[in-house]
C-alpha cells in the first residue's frame, strides 16, 4: 500500500520544470493500454498543443492500438525501431521552413507533460511515408508522416526517472553557449543541455546579446552523416528549443521567437532568434 501511495504522489506532484531534469526515454512498456481517462487527456492535449510558428500545421494522430504500428515493424521499418508500446503518437506536418524545429519543440511539450503523468515515452525517428500509416490515420492533403512517439505504462516504474543530473552524459555549458553567462543563465542553459537527441548528437549552440539568443545547428559536410542526421537533428533543435522556453519561464522571463539577421558561426548554421525579456 505504501509503495502505491509514493507512485501516485511522484505521478500526481511532478511539474513541467522537474520533468525536464528527470525524463528519460523508456524502451520497455507494459502492453496493457492506458485507462480511457489518461487516453482522453492525452487527445486533449494534442488538441492545444502549439508550435514555434504559427504558418506551420501539424497534427499528432493518437494511435490507442499499439498493435498498428507494431506491424510496421515487419518490414523495413523495423530495422530502425525497436520500441513496441500500447500507444503511439503519429506526427505530421506541412513542410515548410522550419516544419522540423517545430514539430520539435511541440511535441516534446507534450512528452514532458506525459512525463509529468507518470508515463513513459520515446521519440522514433525512421524512415516512413504516407503510404505506411494511411489505413491507421487521416492526414491532411498538405502534410506528411515526420516520426513517431513511444508511450504508455513502463514495464518497470521506478527506472523511469533519472536520479539526477550527474546521469546524463552532455556537453558542458562553453561547449553549448558562447561567451560568458551569469549564474540566471546557467540555470536556463542547463534547461538546454539536457534535452534529448538523435545519438546523443546535442547538435545545437547559442550565442546570447543582451535581450536576444540566436540559435544554431551544427552543419555537417559528410554526405553519410547528414543524410542520416540532419533532419533528426533539426527535430532535436526544436526539443532544445522547448527546454530553452521552460528555463526562461522558470526565471520569469518571456520567450518569442523572432527572425533576425542570420548570424555566421563557422560549422553551425543559423537556425532563429529568441527575444527574452
Amino acid at each position: 500500500m505504501l509503495l502505491f501511495v509514493m507512485i501516485l504522489e511522484i505521478r500526481n506532484f511532478m511539474i513541467i520544470k522537474d520533468a525536464i531534469f528527470k525524463r528519460k526515454s523508456i524502451r520497455k512498456y507494459k502492453m496493457d493500454g492506458l485507462n480511457e481517462e489518461t487516453i482522453s487527456k492525452v487527445e486533449e492535449m494534442l488538441k492545444n498543443v502549439k508550435g514555434l510558428y504559427e504558418e506551420i500545421n501539424f497534427k499528432g494522430h493518437l494511435v490507442k492500438d499499439g498493435m498498428k504500428v507494431q506491424a510496421l515493424f515487419n518490414n523495413f521499418i523495423g530495422k530502425y525501431i525497436k520500441v513496441k508500446a500500447p500507444h503511439y503518437i503519429v506526427i505530421t506536418s506541412d513542410k515548410k521552413d522550419g516544419y522540423l524545429e517545430n514539430v520539435g519543440f511541440a511535441f516534446e511539450e507534450i512528452v514532458i507533460q506525459l512525463t509529468c503523468m507518470g508515463i513513459g515515452t520515446c521519440w522514433v525517428g525512421a524512415p516512413f511515408d504516407r503510404n505506411m500509416v494511411k489505413d491507421m490515420i487521416e492526414i491532411d492533403d498538405n502534410q506528411e508522416p515526420i516520426l513517431i512517439i513511444a508511450f504508455g505504462e513502463p514495464e518497470d516504474f521506478f527506472t523511469m526517472y533519472r536520479k539526477g543530473i550527474n546521469e546524463y552524459k552532455r556537453k558542458t555549458l562553453d561547449k553549448v553557449v558562447l561567451g560568458e553567462i551569469d549564474s540566471i543563465f546557467e540555470d536556463i542553459f542547463n534547461y538546454v543541455r539536457v534535452a534529448p537527441s538523435a545519438i546523443n548528437s546535442q547538435p545545437w549552440m547559442f550565442s546570447k546579446e543582451d535581450g536576444i539568443i540566436n540559435t544554431y545547428c551544427i552543419e555537417r559536410k559528410n554526405k553519410i552523416t547528414k543524410a542520416l542526421y540532419d533532419k533528426m537533428n533539426l527535430i532535436d533543435m526544436g526539443i532544445s528549443l522547448y527546454h530553452l522556453k521552460v528555463g526562461l519561464e522558470k526565471n520569469r522571463m518571456s520567450f518569442e521567437v523572432i527572425q533576425s539577421q542570420e548570424g555566421k558561426m563557422k560549422s553551425h548554421k543559423y537556425i532563429n532568434t529568441i527575444k527574452y525579456r
